[in-house]
């Protein structure tokens, strides 16, 4: 399901795709920022999580597969970062 988001966009392919969207991001990003501890914040993981679903209404058309696919993996990312988030907090509590 993730997979047309798990890698930058092919700018081969689409070549307007940095003309219309302002900040390209992927899922290969994010790990390699979360490998690399960049962000400082939960909230800047999420922003740039829901960016990917923005990306794609932004250059897709209203409806399309991919927007509702990307509106998906969006939502699960956000879900379980959510969930990964709470059971830290549940854990720093008890100890």
């Amino acid at each position: 399901v993730a997979a047309p988001f798990a890698f930058p966009v092919d700018l081969q392919a689409y070549p307007t795709y940095c003309t219309v969207v302002a900040y390209v991001t992927d899922l290969s990003t994010i790990r390699e920022r979360l490998v690399n501890r960049f962000y400082r914040r939960l909230s800047s993981l999420m922003w740039e999580v829901r960016y990917i679903e923005h990306n794609a209404q932004t250059f897709n058309e209203p409806g399309s597969f991919i927007v509702t696919t990307a509106k998906f993996v969006s939502d699960l990312m956000l879900a379980f970062i959510k969930y990964v988030a709470l059971k830290a907090s549940l854990y720093r509590s008890c100890n």
